[in-house]
């Protein structure tokens, strides 16, 4: 029996495996995951990852089943971190990281960061900027809320801006929460009966930006803020970001709003990926996530400041390690190649020419041949992303925008021109 130390990793997650193979010990890393998620994904057919010791099938979004797989696994070996790996395992994590003792968010700032009403209703009463809004249980509720203006609606406990509708006045509010409230994830999501919330939002206008906080004992000690690129339609999925956001009006308060968020939340120790829009007021919030940036962005955060954000949060949610010193080496960009419309793939061409161009980094593709796709619906609707770095920021962004438009993508049933 292997008696030595492990790290519980909730949540399947390719990325976080693929940086700690070859960085852990191998046989270092217990990962928890759905059942129906691992037979969905099809993860037992990826190539395997050195560090992982065991894969164990448990129940942790709106279950606690977690809790006895995870005293199994103490019973033969100490547990040394608990990683929250995916959106949806952010509170089991927690709860295990409490109940070992260990470094993390914390459970009742895990509840709040799993919740965007709840969250709006704790920072609200801390004084940090939120939009109006209003939790909803049907088009009617909604109605009201809108009084026949613009508005934002989108589940308050779902992932990857999957239900988010930016409405206009005169939308037809029904089919909207239709389409809110019936949206389907796949092979994301456990097939078991789940509890949705939803909520009605103040629509804003303005520049979004994410900002990224590692904490230590409530205590940020590194910060990043990102601008985002969003899709200019209906749902507002991201087509890029760049890293370090330049400087704007607004912009300098977040890492001041980010230390408040963490004091309202009560936010211990992790990760933190918050979503803000910059408007003529100000920053107000629109959401935030204790967990890993996705989109690439910890990618574009080790190009243009060396900071290694896997390395650095495991080693925190670890007890160990020394709080990280930036180092400027310019801008980093990233970019999806995205269709508009929808169809199957018939081809993708052009990835060996994007990536042979100056500045690019990596060229990633997601989806494959004979995969459909929905249109411009959420963050899966992308097939790939451009990494990119140049000499500044708006250098990092130009050459990823020029590796995007070396790629096509056909489809049978209509040729997309890529984001």
């Amino acid at each position: 029996m292997d008696t030595r130390p492990v790290i519980i990793m909730v949540g399947w997650n390719n990325d976080w495996l693929h940086h700690l193979d070859g960085w852990l010990p191998d046989g270092s890393v217990v990962v928890f995951e759905e059942r129906d998620l691992y037979e969905g994904k099809r993860l037992a057919d990826l190539p395997p990852h050195p560090v992982v010791r065991e894969v164990v099938l448990t129940s942790y979004h709106q279950s606690d089943a977690y809790r006895d797989a995870a005293d199994q696994v103490a019973k033969t070996a100490p547990v040394q971190a608990v990683l929250p790996a995916l959106e949806y395992s952010v509170e089991a994590a927690a709860d295990l990281a409490e109940r070992f003792g260990l470094p993390g968010a914390g459970r009742r700032a895990a509840a709040a960061l799993r919740d965007k009403l709840l969250l709006r209703e704790t920072t609200s009463a801390a004084g940090i900027p939120n939009p109006r809004f209003a939790e909803v249980s049907s088009a009617a509720e909604l109605a009201a809320f809108a009084e026949g203006g613009p508005c934002v609606l989108k589940p308050a406990n779902r992932q990857a801006s999957l239900g988010v509708l930016l409405l206009d006045a005169g939308d037809d509010l029904g089919a909207a929460w239709a389409e809110c409230t019936q949206v389907e994830e796949g092979v994301h999501l456990a097939n078991r009966p789940m509890t949705w919330r939803y909520l009605a939002e103040e629509r804003l206008s303005g520049t979004e930006y994410s900002a990224e906080a590692l904490v230590r004992d409530g205590r940020i000690v590194f910060h990043n803020v990102t601008l985002k690129r969003t899709h200019p339609g209906r749902h507002p999925v991201e087509l890029g970001h760049l890293v370090p956001a330049p400087a704007a009006q607004g912009v300098d308060l977040l890492p001041g709003l980010m230390q408040n968020l963490v004091d309202a939340t009560g936010y211990s120790g992790g990760l933190l990926h918050a979503e803000w829009i910059v408007t003529e007021r100000g920053p107000v919030l629109i959401e935030c996530a204790g967990r890993l940036a996705g989109d690439w962005i910890p990618d574009l955060i080790r190009l243009s400041s060396d900071v290694n954000l896997f390395r650095e949060a495991l080693s925190l949610l670890c007890g160990v390690g020394e709080d990280p010193v930036p180092v400027d080496r310019g801008g980093a960009a990233v970019r999806f190649i995205m269709p508009h419309d929808a169809g199957e793939i018939a081809a993708i061409d052009g990835v060996e020419e994007a990536a042979a161009l100056p500045g690019i980094q990596q060229v990633r593709l997601v989806r494959r041949v004979g995969e459909t796709l929905g249109g411009v619906e959420s963050s899966w609707s992308r097939v790939g992303a451009v990494i990119a770095a140049g000499e500044s920021p708006a250098d990092a962004e130009k050459n990823a925008r020029s590796a995007v438009d070396q790629i096509s993508i056909s489809l049978r049933t209509a040729v997309a021109i890529p984001a």
